[in-house]
């Protein structure tokens, strides 16, 4: 490519970015800033209670998010899940409406002894998906230029839990967070042709983690929770290709993910009623290894509380009465900084479980509304709209079923 050609490429980029012109995107608007939107999965009966489930006890689904938990599975245990969302985003020039399905997690757990449990976990840990387009005119020639991202990161664990004592659980995952997130600009001329470039960066991620997690019992009508997950080492191998000279460049560069420290508390009110909330924090704005500078990253907090009411139980008369219902919310500040603030989050969650299998399986549905973002503070927004679905299914069916004359 001649000088006078770059030269070109360089103002139509500048403009792009500096000029007010229109907007179209989908996907999360705030997804390419940093490694993505981190998605800190939890439970799925914890999905509906505002994913406060650091603290909750529960004999049927895997805990993604607190080890220590997984050691309450007493049978082989299988829960998988995903979710559907509608996404409506909003910046000062456009809006734009996108639909999107994703598996969200896979675990099995496996008791080793009546005190030990052992699991493998799998989930996305972030997401990246946008695209943006903008029209313009350089000296009486209209131009448009692109930016597209996809791909993000995912966790795969290797668990185990133990109960000392019957009022004390501890359990630790080691973890490889990996996966590929891939950028894509362009730049083309609408009417003469004369300029079409492309400009593709690929970033192959891959780091090792580990998850230390403690409950305490000190009261029946009690519990309490603590994790604990050290700063992330994260190793990426870069390749960036230029389509108008057909070339490829390698590069390799360190990273961080900021620690994570969580508390939680649950408190059983009655036999019907359960409350339950948690606080997280990660010193993100401590770190200096970071994509784009550590100037646009600081501490990130999240806090989420719900309640659970269950007013009979499996094989109640009325159907409604066998099923359980949650209700919750959560409010969280993302790691990276736009246009100069932190981008907050709300939402609001509600969803119920279906018991079945003389309740020893459970079929979860659970519904988020949430809002990303502010337009005055961040130059753009999104509202997003989950519906997640889980099933969670024991041992009993993997057995093969013993003949009448042995029951």
């Amino acid at each position: 490519m001649t000088r006078f050609g770059r030269t070109v490429a360089a103002i139509l980029t500048a403009a792009a970015l500096l000029l007010p012109l229109a907007v179209h995107a989908t996907g999360s608007l705030f997804s390419g800033l940093g490694y993505g939107i981190i998605e800190n999965f939890n439970s799925s009966r914890a999905a509906g209670m505002g994913n406060a489930g650091l603290a909750l006890l529960d004999p049927l689904t895997l805990n993604f998010a607190n080890p220590a938990l997984l050691v309450d599975l007493r049978r082989t245990t299988i829960s998988v899940g995903g979710y559907f969302s509608r996404q409506w985003m909003q910046d000062h020039q456009a809006s734009d409406l996108d639909d999107w399905a994703q598996f969200e997690y896979f675990g099995i757990s496996i008791p080793l002894y009546k005190t030990v449990t052992l699991a493998g976990l799998f989930s996305p840990y972030t997401r990246v998906e946008f695209r943006y387009g903008w029209h313009g005119s350089l000296d009486g020639v209209p131009y448009y230029e692109s930016y597209q991202g996809t791909g993000g990161l995912s966790r795969a664990s290797l668990a185990l839990a133990w109960a000392p004592a019957p009022w004390a659980k501890i359990g630790a995952a080691a973890s490889a967070i990996m996966g590929e997130v891939e950028d894509l600009r362009g730049s083309y001329f609408d009417a003469t042709g004369y300029l079409d470039s492309e400009f593709l960066t690929s970033n192959q991620w891959l780091g090792f983690s580990g998850i230390a997690g403690l409950v305490l019992q000190p009261h029946p009508a009690y519990l309490l929770a603590f994790t604990f997950e050290p700063e992330v080492p994260m190793h990426v191998d870069k390749s960036f290709s230029y389509t108008n000279e057909d070339s490829t460049s390698a590069s390799q560069a360190d990273y961080r993910l900021a620690a994570r420290y969580g508390a939680g508390i649950s408190r059983r009110l009655s036999a019907t009623w359960q409350m339950a909330a948690q606080a997280v924090y990660s010193p993100w704005g401590s770190l200096t290894r970071v994509p784009g500078g550590a100037a646009d990253y600081r501490d990130s907090y999240e806090l989420s509380a719900g309640a659970e009411w269950i007013p009979g139980n499996w094989n109640a008369e009325h159907f409604l009465k066998r099923l359980q219902y949650r209700f919750g919310a959560r409010w969280e500040t993302g790691y990276v900084l736009s246009a100069g603030n932190p981008v907050n989050a709300l939402f609001a969650t509600a969803g119920f479980s279906y018991p079945f299998h003389e309740g020893r399986e459970r079929f979860d549905i659970s519904f988020e509304f949430s809002q990303r973002g502010e337009l005055s503070a961040n130059d753009g927004q999104e509202q997003t709209f989950k519906l997640r679905l889980g099933m969670n299914l024991s041992d009993t069916w993997f057995q093969r079923p013993k003949p009448p004359w042995q029951k």
